[in-house]
């Protein structure tokens, strides 16, 4: 995929900014995160999305400019490009989790690059060459310029074998383990890229790893969060919101209520003439322990109310 391309992907101009791409990132993948949109082309879409963001990434990257030669007599080595899958994961949470973030523990299997071969899949035997090290090519460098030639003195001859430990695949499958941090205040559906955290793949030929190093890389992990919220409770910002009835004699003379937060039971005082969704702030109280609780008072006025106007009317003075 190309810069081109990656941009059309996102909807994007090559004056978008670092912000605005990873910005439009987010958007996509949650529309189109197979978990979440089942249209059956999702999957697909959520995969070029991911790719074109990779592109993008890269794209201020310093490239070195090298003019390559290669003369490789006597060997075959193909272009081996590999496209690796994605990882998803789902996992519920509470809702006092959501508020005040939580850490989840991952135990997966996925693919790694095998260390014996370095994700290679074979290796060379060494000749025993002084000319050229054992390996059967005499690496030229200069004014930018790489050029591989057959060593003159052994005839490039080497011995490849398979790498025994991965047999001769490059990569592996190993169980992982990582602890996630789910930061407060999440939202149900939101999902948290796991970078680096999905499977092994290889970008480019053996004979371009042999001259400039490896150049594999892993696809991310993504982790979608669900929860079930309470009724009583919202968030809204950073801070947390809780309605509380009281009846109209406490509204107009004043006193105390108790909410419960989760676990937690608060006394919160109530002033006098407090109207209908009047609020009372406690600092330090809201999400991940910051912001505010904000307690919103609703007023419940009796059924008949004949008698407290009367009361009223004989009480009050009258008005023009």
């Amino acid at each position: 995929m190309n810069l081109s391309e990656a941009y059309s992907i996102f909807g994007l101009n090559k004056s978008a900014t670092d912000e605005e791409i990873k910005k439009q990132y987010k958007k996509l993948t949650r529309t189109y995160h197979p978990d979440i949109n089942k249209d059956p082309n999702a999957e697909t879409k959520f995969k070029e999305i991911n790719n074109a963001y990779e592109v993008l990434q890269k794209r201020n990257e310093k490239k070195p400019v090298f003019n390559f030669v290669n003369n490789f007599e006597d060997e075959d080595f193909e272009e081996n490009f590999e496209e690796p899958q994605p990882i998803f994961f789902k996992r519920k949470i509470s809702f006092k989790e959501a508020i005040y973030g939580t850490t989840i523990k991952l135990e997966y299997d996925r693919n790694v690059g095998c260390q014996s071969c370095n994700g290679d899949g074979f290796s060379k035997k060494n000749n025993g060459c002084f000319s050229c090290n054992g390996t059967g090519t005499v690496i030229t460098r200069g004014n930018n310029v790489i050029s591989s030639t057959t060593c003159n003195s052994c005839k490039g001859k080497v011995d490849i074998e398979s790498c025994k430990s991965c047999n001769g695949s490059g990569s592996y499958s190993k169980k992982t383990t990582i602890s996630v941090k789910v930061p407060p205040g999440i939202e149900s559906g939101n999902v948290l890229s796991l970078g680096g955290m999905g499977n092994f793949g290889k970008k480019a030929s053996h004979a371009f790893i042999r001259f400039f190093g490896p150049n594999y890389y892993y696809t991310d992990a993504f982790l979608q969060i669900e929860y079930d919220k309470d009724e009583n409770i919202k968030m809204l910002d950073k801070n947390i919101v809780i309605s509380t009835n009281i009846d109209l004699l406490t509204a107009l003379k004043g006193g105390k209520t108790n909410v419960t937060l989760f676990d937690e039971t608060i006394e919160v005082p109530i002033k006098e003439k407090t109207s209908n969704k009047d609020i009372y702030s406690i600092p330090k109280k809201g999400i991940g322990n910051d912001g505010s609780l904000i307690v919103e008072f609703i007023v419940n006025y009796p059924k008949d109310v004949k008698n407290i106007i009367s009361l009223l009317e004989n009480e009050l003075p009258a008005t023009n």
